[in-house]
């Protein structure tokens, strides 16, 4: 499934910029003091911008977007500067598409952390810590019995106090990670998995995050379709939580060969799990 993809190689097909239109080379300098990347070297691979604030991969899309519209009678050079920045067309907003919603970062700096998805809103929240290889999560599902709402509250407990996630905090003189975090959790409240542009953008940030923990709420769909999602993911399932007329419905994911996940307690209304990293061979 496609979804926010950028190129991890360097684009070294390119053209040269001087061969390019004024106003395509006005924006790629733009981009590249945006960015911190120099062209044609491929964005994502040299970014350190974009990994210390995952907005700017927005802000980027949002920019390349307002010129192809603008340009669209220049297919050229839209498309040079659509393959030096690694985007592919799904990822590429028209003026009718919606805007996707902002990924909240938290980072794991407590021995628990508290993370309340609610499902009339659409909110993809980023939690990342850092020196935690074990952890129990425990999600809830509350009901409101007179709006029809659902509360997810996801717990996560470390055991103990741990040093900020280098990914919000530790960075050198360059901006750049000092470490990558040891734990990555994605958790999005998805409102109805069902419709295509929700699966692409769940499947977009997760090809960007790369979370060892994936949990996506209120799916609205049989748990009988998790497994083929996982799939198109790459991602393991680890359980579900069905979905009631039409409503709720939690699917929990993990990334291949990252963790080790131990169920300890699975309800109607609750899933309480082990995690353990599998350390780096």
């Amino acid at each position: 499934m496609a979804g926010h993809q950028l190129n991890g190689h360097n684009n070294e097909h390119l053209p040269d910029i001087n061969d390019l239109l004024p106003i395509t080379r006005r924006l790629i300098r733009t981009l590249q003091g945006l960015l911190r990347v120099g062209y044609p070297y491929a964005v994502l691979q040299n970014s350190n911008e974009i990994r210390r604030r995952p907005v700017m991969r927005e802000v980027t899309i949002l920019i390349f977007a307002l010129y192809k519209y603008n340009h669209r009678d220049q297919p050229y050079d839209v498309d040079v500067v659509r393959r030096w920045l690694g985007l592919t067309e799904d990822v590429i907003p028209s003026e009718v598409q919606p805007d996707r919603p902002q990924v909240i970062n938290v980072g794991i700096e407590n021995t628990i952390t508290e993370i309340t998805l609610h499902s009339n809103e659409k909110t993809p929240i980023s939690v990342m810590g850092n020196n935690i290889f074990q952890a129990h999560f425990s999600l809830t599902v509350n009901p409101h019995m007179f709006t029809g709402n659902i509360r997810y509250d996801l717990i996560v407990t470390t055991g103990q106090e741990v040093v900020p996630c280098p990914l919000l905090y530790d960075r050198d003189s360059w901006g750049r990670m000092i470490q990558p975090p040891s734990l990555s959790v994605l958790a999005y409240n998805a409102s109805g998995v069902a419709a295509s542009p929700v699966r692409d953008y769940i499947s977009s940030i997760t090809n960007w995050y790369r979370p060892h923990l994936l949990f996506i709420t209120d799916t609205r769909l049989p748990s009988t379709e998790a497994q083929e999602f996982a799939n198109l993911l790459h991602y393991n399932l680890v359980t579900t939580m069905d979905s009631i007329r039409d409503a709720g419905g939690v699917w929990i994911l993990s990334r291949p060969n990252s963790i080790i996940v131990q169920l300890t307690a699975e309800t109607e209304t609750q899933i309480k799990f082990n995690m353990q990293a599998m350390m780096a061979r």
